[in-house]
């Protein structure tokens, strides 16, 4: 008696393992693995020109005279913990606007090689951005800096 009950038994989909179709269960097709899946390249929030100098820039021995703040990208600091450092270890004068972190004129403030110094490139961008989102003060105070240090 129990054998015939479990023989007239449903299966359920998580039983069966497949997909319902026309009121019954069909089992899927297994997958074949067809050799080895080829790697994914990581990929680089750069552009391919700057991966190519990007040790040289990191250093910022690059400088154009056509484009002073060239690699500028990455030596910023980027908002957040970055910011946050580069502020508590070498004060306000590394940022044009201070009490919002904003418009740094220091490159990054790095743990294996700490460095407090002005970066061209970051003056010259601040200016930029200054006169762009009219910020008349900050501006004047970035050319007033680059008068005397990118001259």
């Amino acid at each position: 008696m129990q054998k015939t009950q479990t023989k007239n038994k449903v299966k359920t989909k998580e039983e069966f393992g497949g997909r319902y179709q026309k009121g019954v269960y069909q089992q899927l097709p297994k997958m074949v693995y067809r050799g080895p899946a080829l790697p994914v390249p990581p990929a680089s929030p750069l552009p391919p020109h700057l991966v190519r100098r990007q040790k040289q820039l990191l250093e910022g021995g690059v400088r154009s005279l056509a484009n002073p703040s060239y690699g500028w990208k990455l030596r910023s600091p980027q908002r957040g913990t970055s910011r946050h450092l580069l502020h508590e270890k070498c004060g306000d004068l590394c940022f044009l606007m201070p009490e919002r972190e904003g418009f740094p004129v220091c490159a990054k403030y790095e743990l294996t090689a700490p460095s407090c110094k002005f970066d061209c490139g970051g003056i010259s961008t601040a200016y930029r951005r200054a006169k762009q989102y009219k910020y008349p003060l900050v501006a004047k105070k970035a050319k007033k800096l680059s008068k005397i240090l990118c001259s």
